[in-house]
């Protein structure tokens, strides 16, 4: 008998429109797979620089026993601690290796972070491809993964906290004692890992608190929970004498109107290039439409935690090292699984959130290219870091390390009795390829009592690391090296960062002034410091207050500058207007008076003045009249202050400008960009 064509009674085919709904899913799985596997790839090699500190206190630790970063001096930089016991016990177990096991480990984070998410949801197909999209294949999760630093581990966290929410809350409005221990445990964690994760995880667990079963399983999880914070707070206190990293003073946040405006502007975009944004939207006015704003437990507990989470971020979200949302990465897991819960109520047709998502992906691949190619802050311009993109600074650390060996190499060639003095702006790498090395920088150097200004510390160091960028021009690294009389150019590495060249140099000071800072934030200053603020370097530099000798600089970087402030009318002047002809004369006029050996070809593109004289050191003292110039180049006699205080400072600042020693003569660089000191 012929088997028969014809379905079974009661058998019905699949739907045409559900198999295509299936297929749009599994497009979307396979796009978001595609692209973080792109992302990954090429941003394994991204590590920043503080990651660096990190490393090099886990290395003390292993290697000398101390939970610090300059032999000797107890000062704590860590904004996790919890991150820095991590990478000790990698390093003791992989040894250099240790930032390759780290990444390893931040990947492993961020896979089982999304695995949760998504397995904590009913809907398995549709939650796995939002997950993927929304959370896997978030550039900043790919930027950050490999950044070195400890936010792929508060990601974890984050993650497990909101995943066992809302499974713990979905059928039942009661916890266990257990799970109140256990979510309170995961709240001390991130708090060891990041401090101010407890703008989320307080607002949190205060609504946790609605759901306890007694409350005596409260005051047990609190109190259990406290331990290990309040273990770390007493060893910081005693060991450090301060309960908070240098970070905290140094970086504080910002309540300007302006800045709090910027930031909001600037999470609110990346929110909506990763999709949160719009999908909240639509959210929203579908539920307009229906009149029901009630919310499911665990998404109310989420969202408050994210709502305060994201309104404390307006005042650091651009601060530095925070940029690609850096700030807002670790909480990602949280706001997935906001969004999962929605999508529980508000039910699309999978056609049209396939399409959503999608559109997405397109958005995530469009800002990936431009985090890696353009600016590491995507379409933002106008934060820290905006001007470089990953690639760059990928290279950047490669840049670092060659500076490092240069220094070694130099020092080693004078034949030292001590170990050499490193003044650096970038904190991580240089010192963590120098550990012979003592280092002066912004963290590490910074005490409580201010027993010296940047420019102060940097006279005492036998190395001045620096780079010259439009940005940098006018900083007190900058006035540092421009204001010393006495450098030597040691190394130059140029780099081009998002199409704008750049050169990272290396100083030498053949006589650094004698500084000692104190062993712990809150020492008082030891008696050096008045022998160093005594001294000719160190008031000139103060009496500048970061303005740069006009006879340092060349006409074509005045021409370029924007913001100066107030020169001294002997040596220095107000720049009000400059047109370029008017320069580009002025310096045509002091090439033909100087002759060939103005400007040497190996300081020619780059914005640091030339290390050494020549001829034509004193050119732009023919640029600046003794009277005003209409407007373009007006001398500081035109514009005397008008009270008492500011003309002391002037007159003080000519008396100590008489007392200048004549500058010695320095050989040019050798071949190489290596130069012997005098």
């Amino acid at each position: 008998m012929q088997a028969s064509l014809e379905p079974a009674p009661g058998a019905t085919a699949a739907p045409i429109s559900e198999r295509a709904d299936r297929r749009a899913f599994v497009l979307v799985i396979l796009g978001a797979v595609g692209l973080a596997l792109y992302q990954y790839a090429s941003l394994y090699g991204f590590v920043i620089d503080d990651a660096y500190i990190v490393l090099h206190y886990a290395r003390n630790l292993v290697t000398r026993g101390e939970l610090v970063f300059n032999p000797g001096e107890r000062v704590s930089a860590l904004t996790s601690p919890l991150h820095a016991l991590i990478t000790a016990a990698l390093y003791a177990l992989v040894g250099e290796r240790t930032l390759i096991a780290y990444k390893l480990i931040c990947c492993a984070c961020v896979a089982i972070g999304g695995w949760l998410t998504f397995r904590a949801q009913p809907d398995r197909e549709r939650s796995l491809a939002v997950t993927l999209v929304m959370l896997v294949a978030a550039p900043s999760v790919a930027l950050w993964t490999f950044g070195g630093l400890e936010t792929p581990l508060l990601f974890l966290v984050v993650a497990v906290f909101a995943a066992k929410l809302v499974r713990e809350l979905r059928d039942a409005d009661t916890l266990t004692r257990s799970s109140m221990v256990q979510l309170h445990l995961l709240a001390a964690v991130a708090f060891l890992l990041r401090h101010d994760s407890v703008c989320f995880f307080a607002p949190a667990l205060l609504l946790v608190w609605q759901h306890r079963s007694d409350w005596t399983s409260v005051a047990l999880a609190v109190a259990l929970a406290a331990l290990p914070c309040l273990a770390w707070f007493g060893f910081a206190w005693v060991y450090y004498g301060d309960l908070l990293p240098t970070s905290f003073y140094v970086k504080t946040p910002g309540f300007g109107l302006r800045g709090l405006i910027s930031t909001g502007l600037y999470e609110l975009m990346w929110l909506t290039l990763m999709g949160f944004v719009p999908v909240l939207v639509a959210v929203a006015l579908s539920r307009s439409r229906q009149d029901d704003w009630r919310l499911d437990r665990a998404e109310l507990i989420l969202l408050t935690g994210l709502a305060a989470t994201w309104i404390y971020g307006l005042s650091m979200a651009q601060k530095h090292m925070m940029f690609g949302f850096r700030h807002g990465m670790p909480y990602l897991p949280a706001a997935t699984a906001v969004i999962l819960l929605e999508l529980q109520r508000w039910t699309p047709r999978p056609s049209v959130l396939a399409a959503i998502l999608l559109a997405i992906l397109v958005a995530d691949a469009a800002n990936t290219r431009r985090m890696l190619d353009v600016s590491v802050n995507g379409y933002w311009k106008s934060s820290a870091y905006s001007e470089a993109d990953a690639r760059s600074l990928m290279r950047m650390v490669d840049v670092w390390k060659e500076t490092a060996r240069d220094i070694r190499a130099h020092w080693q060639g004078l034949n030292p009795s001590r170990n050499p003095r490193v003044f650096t702006y970038a904190g991580g790498v240089v010192p963590y390829e120098l550990p012979e090395a003592y280092i002066f920088e912004e963290l590490v150097s910074a005490r409580r009592m201010h027993c010296m200004t940047a420019q102060g510390i940097a006279a005492a160091a036998d190395y001045i690391h620096a780079v010259s960028t439009p940005q940098t021009r006018t900083s007190h690294y900058y006035s540092a090296i421009v204001s010393h009389p006495g450098l030597h150019l040691v190394t130059d590495k140029p780099i081009e960062v998002s199409g704008e060249l750049r050169h990272v140099q290396v100083y030498y000071n053949p006589s650094p002034e004698p500084l000692e800072l104190p062993a712990r934030f809150d020492d008082p200053c030891p008696g050096p410091r008045a022998q160093a603020q005594e001294s000719y370097f160190y008031q000139w530099l103060n009496l500048m207050r970061g303005s740069v000798p006009l006879d340092k600089m060349s006409h074509r970087e005045l021409a370029q500058a924007k913001d100066w402030p107030d020169f001294d009318r002997d040596l220095h002047a107000k720049l009000e207007t400059a047109p370029h002809p008017f320069f580009a004369a002025a310096g045509g006029a002091a090439d033909a008076a100087a002759g060939a050996g103005l400007h040497r070809p190996e300081h020619r593109g780059h914005d640091l003045p030339d290390p050494g004289p020549d001829p034509g050191d004193g050119h732009l003292r023919l640029a600046v009249p003794e009277g005003p110039h209409q407007g373009w180049l007006v001398s500081r006699q035109a514009h005397d202050f008008p009270d008492a205080r500011h003309a002391a400072r002037r007159q003080q600042r000519r008396d100590l400008t008489a007392a200048i020693p004549s500058e010695p003569a320095r050989p040019r660089p050798a071949a190489g960009g290596a130069s012997e000191p005098s």
